[in-house]
């Protein structure tokens, strides 16, 4: 087995170190050694058969594996972004909520020195038309 040079290697899968199987199982006279030499082909056969089957289904996992990464970086990109939209969306809550307080004070400062005006007007205008103070 250490001299196996793999099924990329050889020319033929029928050829085994230089000798063609089909012409020995042709030459050989002897019914015996000719069932080995047809049991061995054929279980060197299914082996390289079997052989290119796994580098088949190797390949297919790598490729279904590249996918895979592929596919969970663009989630994992498409999930950050997400978290930074969420950032960005809460930030711009918090100044909309801090600026409508602004407001909302100073338009009760400016409320109160209105209604303070008024009340003087009224009272001016009382004090003019009835001549009356209060």
């Amino acid at each position: 087995m250490a001299d196996y040079d793999g099924p990329e290697r050889r020319s033929k899968p029928m050829e085994v170190y230089g000798f063609d199987i089909l012409a020995m199982i042709a030459a050989e006279d002897d019914p015996g050694k000719r069932i080995q030499l047809i049991v061995m082909n054929n279980l060197n056969n299914t082996q390289l058969e079997t052989v290119k089957v796994v580098q088949n289904l190797v390949a297919e996992q790598k490729a279904q594996r590249e996918e895979f990464e592929r596919h969970a970086k663009a989630e994992e990109a498409l999930m950050n972004q997400g978290r930074g939209m969420w950032r960005i969306l809460a930030g711009l809550l918090i100044g909309i909520q801090g600026l409508g307080a602004w407001v909302l004070y100073e338009g009760w400062d400016v409320l109160k020195s209105m209604r303070a005006t008024d009340q003087e007007l009224v009272r001016r205008v009382d004090v003019i038309e009835h001549g009356v103070k209060k």
